[in-house]
């Protein structure tokens, strides 16, 4: 829904991307890098030092964010970094939810639910696109950014109601669930069988 608008994002910040590229650093290692902020922030949520944990919530997924700016500024878009991507962005989020998990501000079942709901709507995306060339990017009630506006209210919440996480969690996973069948079916719709 929200990646709707991943074109004007695209075009309005290309000058971050265009910065980046004085530092000779790749988009690659970009995208590695944004692995550091969530290992702090899964320890962090363990810990239930929520300010500190969402703050490396925040850098990781702005340094995520600057690969495709980087990518994009320099003409370095390769194959391998569309696998090492949304490879990297699982594991992130497998990372923060463990890391909530592991701090009981959610319920374990629940967070399984939820990353297993993110992981098949990945899946599906993943096989559909090898099978034939379509890009399910924007298909699906639930992607990233949507995710992470969820997530982040879950665990703003969590000091004034301590059930807001299982809920932001359980609605992640309901509707990542949910994306998994509309993009089943628009694959079935593009391939014709």
């Amino acid at each position: 829904m929200i990646g709707r608008y991943r074109s004007w994002y695209e075009k309005n910040f290309m000058i971050l991307g265009k910065k980046l590229a004085k530092f000779n650093i790749t988009p690659n290692q970009l995208t590695l890098l944004s692995l550091v902020p969530a290992i702090f922030s899964c320890y962090f949520f363990s810990e239930r030092k929520i300010i500190y944990g969402l703050i490396f919530m925040f850098l990781s997924f702005f340094v995520d964010a600057l690969d495709g700016n980087l990518a994009r500024a320099t003409g370095k878009t390769t194959k391998t970094g569309k696998i090492l991507d949304p490879v990297v962005d699982r594991y992130v989020e497998a990372l923060i939810i463990f890391g909530t998990a592991m701090g009981r501000m959610s319920e374990f079942w629940i967070a399984f639910y939820c990353l297993f709901g993110m992981i098949m709507a990945s899946y599906v995306r993943a096989r559909a696109e090898s099978i034939k060339k379509m890009n399910l990017m924007s298909v699906g009630i639930m992607e990233r950014q949507e995710k992470f506006l969820i997530l982040l209210a879950g665990i703003i919440l969590f000091n004034f109601y301590t059930e807001s996480l299982n809920y932001a969690l359980l609605i992640i996973g309901t509707l990542s669930h949910v994306t998994v069948i509309q993009r089943m079916l628009y694959a079935k719709k593009e391939v014709g069988e």
